[in-house]
């Protein structure tokens, strides 16, 4: 479950670092 969390907030994290480089 905890492993899950980390997994989701570093997808997010890796959208977000994306889109505010292309930014």
């Amino acid at each position: 479950m905890f492993v899950r969390v980390i997994y989701i907030d570093i997808v997010i994290f890796s959208f977000v670092f994306s889109v505010l480089f292309c930014f």
